[in-house]
């Protein structure tokens, strides 16, 4: 992406560390959406919000390395480039949890917020999963070759 500027270097540092600082505000951003859903004590608050964000993490996870296992190029490399951007690219879900251990998040909601099961998202979400790993699995190809 940079390579075509003018000083290609500076170009992705700057880049590189305004991802890292929007991801950064964005996990803090996120925390503060979710600190109403949960209990105002500290532990609790620090278990519900790993019972809440845990099973996407791991679940995005593995999502990823199921469609880079179906890439016929280089399988080795898919496979750790699939490992290294899903988990890595999502542990802000890991971390929201230990900022939510600050006081500062603690809710003033007498009854937390409550998560239901639906059907319909579930199955959506399957589909969708299904989707995601069969289109985009063995890669997009473009043009002849």
């Amino acid at each position: 992406m940079a390579s075509g500027l003018a000083h290609p270097i500076v170009w992705r540092v700057t880049l590189a560390l305004g991802g890292a600082i929007t991801y950064w505000f964005a996990m803090l951003f996120l925390a503060r959406l979710l600190a109403p859903m949960l209990s105002g004590d500290r532990s609790q608050r620090f278990r519900a919000a790993n019972w809440l964000l845990l099973p996407p993490y791991i679940a995005g996870g593995l999502l990823g390395l199921a469609a880079g296992m179906l890439n016929p190029d280089a399988k080795a490399l898919i496979l750790i480039s699939a490992v290294a951007a899903s988990f890595g690219g999502m542990c802000g879900l890991v971390w929201i949890p230990q900022f939510l251990q600050d006081e500062s998040y603690a809710s003033t909601a007498a009854q937390p917020l409550s998560v239901a099961r639906h059907w319909a998202w579930i199955t959506a979400g399957a589909i969708a999963t299904a989707a995601f790993i069969v289109v985009l699995g063995p890669g997009i190809r473009f043009g002849a070759g």
